[in-house]
């Protein structure tokens, strides 16, 4: 299944290749993949990055901002002291679910990022939640609010 670039544009990936990755600036940009899975309980997700501003990496959501996951290097807008900070969630209306990484990622290199989601209970549950960056699960804290 192919997604549909909105505003993303071709790049250089991590191995110097033209047109092999795409770039995100940060506004509004995205891929669109229109594939909808339920009750999926254990899955992981896997993505290549390199920021010096953070962001989002991969939102599993919907068209109105449905609950879902998602995996993001905390920018300043959303932040604070967690800045640079790589995070692995499920969210919905004030709630967050998940890991946090004890480490920043802002160094303008390339890392490989996997989140791995294993629940099989009926709740969610962070420690249902890990980290893996360039293939180490790094160190990092569960975070739950709302």
């Amino acid at each position: 299944m192919n997604g549909i670039v909105s505003g993303a544009t071709l790049n250089t990936d991590r191995f110097n290749i033209s047109n092999s990755c795409y770039y995100f600036n940060g506004i509004g940009n995205k891929i669109i993949i229109p594939l909808q899975q339920n009750n999926i309980r254990i899955y992981s997700i896997s993505c290549w990055f390199k920021t010096s501003v953070g962001g989002q990496l991969v939102s599993g959501r919907g068209i109105n901002n449905e609950p879902g996951i998602d995996a993001f290097i905390h920018n300043s807008s959303s932040g604070g002291v967690n800045v640079g900070k790589a995070m692995f969630v499920v969210e919905s209306s004030g709630t967050s679910i998940g890991k946090i990484s004890n480490n920043t990622y802002l160094d303008g290199v390339w890392h490989h990022f996997v989140g791995l989601y294993t629940g099989i209970g009926s709740s969610v549950s962070a420690a249902d939640f890990s980290i893996y960056i360039d293939n180490v699960l790094i160190s990092q804290s569960n975070t739950n609010t709302g």
